[in-house]
């Protein structure tokens, strides 16, 4: 789901590369950084969003969340790509070009207001801990990707198993847009596919 929420908000700001001098990985510079954030009741769970903007047409996005299931589950459904694509907007076809323990090559395709498009990204991952994705397109640019699973333990009464999930996402326009625009776009779309994401982790949980 992050993967292909991230690539339909790419398709419609019009990326064009990602900042290699923030640290995705590194969540502790949210804490000093100047970034907005704002809370939101996405199904039934409490999504953070965080946007920040730094200025030389730079662009942040966090997703924070915490969700009452164990962290395997969770991970396995992050990685279910052609379920997820099946519930997102104009979306036509994704293919898994090459896939091995700890790295993948996926092609997506979409079709975003007239526009088709064609992204080929690249996946690496620590199971079921981290992920990171790139997508490098010949004329939207790239993009990069953090997004980590942290198990918080078995809470409440009924002992359920938490777990943590940070989205770190970066983007650079390339068309002259404003900032807040941009952001809000990409806020709407990653909203939106988590609320699929969290059904789907339902639906596996039972």
């Amino acid at each position: 789901m992050h993967i292909v929420a991230l690539l339909m908000s790419i398709s419609l700001v019009s990326a064009v590369s990602a900042d290699t001098r923030f640290d995705l990985t590194n969540l502790s510079l949210w804490e000093t950084s100047e970034a907005d954030s704002r809370e939101y009741e996405v199904h039934k769970y409490v999504v953070t969003w965080y946007a920040m903007a730094p200025g030389e047409n730079k662009l942040y996005s966090r997703a924070s969340y915490d969700l009452p299931f164990p962290r395997q589950l969770i991970w396995d459904e992050a990685i279910k790509y052609e379920q997820v694509a099946k519930s997102a907007r104009g979306v036509k076809r994704l293919d898994v070009l090459y896939e091995d323990e700890h790295k993948q090559v996926v092609e997506l395709a979409i079709k975003v207001l007239w526009t088709d498009w064609v992204f080929q990204f690249e996946i690496e991952r620590e199971a079921p801990r981290t992920m990171t994705f790139r997508v490098d397109h010949p004329k939207l640019g790239q993009c990069r990707g953090y997004s980590e699973f942290t198990e918080k333990g078995k809470v409440g009464a009924s002992e359920m198993a938490q777990t943590h999930v940070e989205l770190v996402m970066s983007l650079e326009p390339a068309v002259s847009v404003p900032d807040n625009m941009v952001l809000m776009i990409q806020k709407m779309i990653v909203l939106r596919g988590l609320r699929s994401f969290f059904e789907l982790c339902e639906v596996a949980a039972r």
